[in-house]
């Protein structure tokens, strides 16, 4: 199965093949902050089968207790973000 993500104005969009694995949900305080939200669902992809398209403004961080360095990409005309990986 195909999967297109797109920001909010369309300049970056992401094209996914297959399942996600895992699908996840949470609600720890750095995904509430990128979200505005309460908690997040998200799906992640293997790299490798993700095609990225359009310019993004990144922001990398070490990021909750476990300590996982994060870099997120936003449009950088939306400012929607878009993808984020570890």
């Amino acid at each position: 199965m195909t999967r297109i993500a797109q920001c909010h104005c369309g300049e970056v969009k992401l094209t996914c093949e297959g399942e996600p694995d895992p699908v996840i949900m949470c609600s720890c305080e750095l995904c509430q902050r990128r979200t505005g939200a309460p908690l997040q669902t998200s799906g992640w992809f293997d790299g490798d089968k993700v095609i990225f398209e359009g310019k993004t403004k990144a922001f990398s961080r070490t990021s909750g207790d476990k300590g996982l360095f994060i870099t997120y990409n936003f449009c950088r005309i939306s400012m929607c973000n878009i993808k984020y990986a570890k």
